[in-house]
């Protein structure tokens, strides 16, 4: 889970370099790994129809009890004071009728939902949950020149009101799930970590018999 606009660099990375480590050692365990990525998913005919919220919490409990947040400057599409969004109040209607309680969080952005229906709303499942926080002043020297000059804008939070929910949302992330929280500057050290994060919990959800495994404890990052 992450927001959109700001998170390709992230995504098009994990998906040549971390998820063919990830399978390559799931296959040892018999696991296929398959990555589900909450934007791609969605067809532009079911978010006109306001069924985001819904589809992307229930791609989240097809995906227990793994899940995976990234979070950088941007909150998301979130219902702002200062304007109407019809859209966004029918998508909430949609998915409070499947998940009653994002009623009581139609102030948060889409991207928190998710985070709260994987995460935050779930303690137990702390083993198999993973934060990554990108530092924003690093990650832009280090990764700028990957990012066209028309999609930077992007990567700031969209507003006053859009930066303190994130800000928010990080601080709960930090007071629940710090140890499951890194930092990263760059999208090889994402990929690194997260092949790391994953694999172990893969070895928690699917116990063999490591004595007949060990050339897969050290798992060949790209």
């Amino acid at each position: 889970s992450s927001t959109f606009r700001d998170f390709a660099l992230e995504r098009d990375y994990l998906m040549r370099h971390a998820l063919p480590s990830l399978r390559k050692f799931g296959e040892s365990r018999g696991v296929v790994v398959v990555f589900v990525d909450l934007r791609w998913g969605v067809t532009s005919e079911e978010s006109s129809s306001g069924a985001v919220v819904r589809l992307c919490l229930q791609e989240i409990d097809a995906c227990r009890p793994f899940f995976v947040g990234m979070l950088g400057e941007r909150y998301g599409w979130h219902l702002d004071p200062s304007r109407q969004d019809e859209l966004l109040e029918h998508t909430m209607d949609t998915g409070q009728d499947i998940y009653p309680w994002v009623g009581n969080f139609r102030d948060r952005s889409v991207t928190e939902l998710e985070m709260l229906h994987g995460a935050l709303l779930r303690p137990d499942l702390a083993e198999n949950v993973s934060f990554y926080f990108r530092k924003h002043k690093d990650f832009l020297e280090k990764m700028g020149g990957e990012i066209q000059d028309v999609d930077r804008p992007a990567y700031e939070a969209e507003s006053a009101h859009a930066k303190a929910g994130q800000d928010r949302l990080k601080e709960e992330i930090m007071e629940k799930f710090a140890r499951n929280v890194t930092e990263y500057s760059t999208v090889k050290e994402l990929s690194d970590r997260l092949v790391q994060d994953l694999s172990k919990a893969i070895r928690v959800e699917f116990p063999i018999d490591e004595d007949h495994f060990d050339q897969w404890d050290a798992i060949s990052l790209q």
